[in-house]
């Protein structure tokens, strides 16, 4: 479920624990979520952590050796400094560090802990696109022309924009007024730059909450705290609910098998440019 707010939230809180920290232990529970195999995680002993970053919902370490620890959470993974009785049965990997132990915990067995050369890093965000605040508005227009889709998938593709899912995909179409089923074909450069403004709203008030943390606590922060910014959301989970603008109706449909809310009323779906600017 992390998606980008939630993962800078983490990173944030790690960079700040572990920056300049050494790997002192290594303790791989589950083989099968250790990339490329748990004998690789021996060779993070002795390592100090250079820095903690995101890329897209990834959560990277730079290592002193050269090398580059990944762990992406999937739906369920997280990265906790204590292991409430809730997480026990769910460790996979448990990195020891001079000042604290980081467990990786993960009920779905979906997310994984990865260590990759800098070749193979290069590699890996190379097939990437960027993140919402640092690509330009040409070039994400670009990229959203080039595809032949719709508004709400093309969001979703991490080869198009890093870091943005279903959560926070909705909330920016919301917020642009764009309907989530408008075919990229029939967008303007205006509409396009009016959603990416969105996005980049709807994350920086995720990131000042903390993240979103669902029903099923899928994400919680490095301490075990729950985000708050679901408090705030504007379509996302309020299906059948008033509309905060128009007081309308939020109606939820699935696309491409995620469910997906809008507003049909502030969001109307255009065949063509006509009406898609208000």
């Amino acid at each position: 479920m992390p998606e980008f707010p939630e993962v800078y939230t983490i990173v944030s809180d790690l960079n700040k624990i572990f920056s300049g920290k050494k790997i002192v232990s290594v303790k791989v529970v589950d083989p099968k979520l250790a990339k490329p195999s748990p004998k690789d995680f021996e060779t993070l002993v002795g390592n100090k952590v250079v820095s903690v970053f995101q890329v897209g919902k990834n959560i990277v370490f730079s290592l002193s050796g050269g090398n580059f620890l990944l762990f992406h959470l999937r739906m369920t993974g997280r990265l906790l400094l204590s292991l409430e009785d809730r997480f026990k049965n769910s460790s996979c990997i448990v990195l020891g560090f001079e000042n604290a132990t980081l467990f990786f915990t993960e009920v779905r067995k979906f997310g994984y802990g990865e260590i990759l050369s800098p070749n193979k890093f290069s590699q890996f965000k190379q097939k990437l696109g960027q993140n919402p605040f640092e690509i330009s508005d040409d070039d994400f227009y670009k990229k959203v022309k080039s595809k032949n889709t719709i508004c709400k998938r093309v969001l979703l593709d991490q080869e198009v924009i890093a870091g943005i899912g279903n959560i926070y995909a909705s909330e920016g179409l919301f917020f642009s007024k764009l309907n989530p089923n408008t075919k990229t074909k029939d967008i303007t450069k205006e509409n396009v730059v009016n959603l990416l403004n969105s996005i980049k709203m709807v994350l920086e008030d995720g990131i000042k909450h903390r993240g979103s943390t669902l029903p099923d606590e899928s994400y919680v922060d490095v301490y075990g705290k729950a985000g708050i910014h679901q408090n705030f959301f504007a379509v996302y989970g309020r299906a059948k609910k008033p509309c905060i603008k128009c007081k309308n109706t939020i109606v939820e449909e699935r696309i491409s098998g995620r469910s997906t809310f809008y507003c049909p009323f502030c969001q109307p779906l255009k065949s063509n440019t006509e009406g898609l600017l208000v």
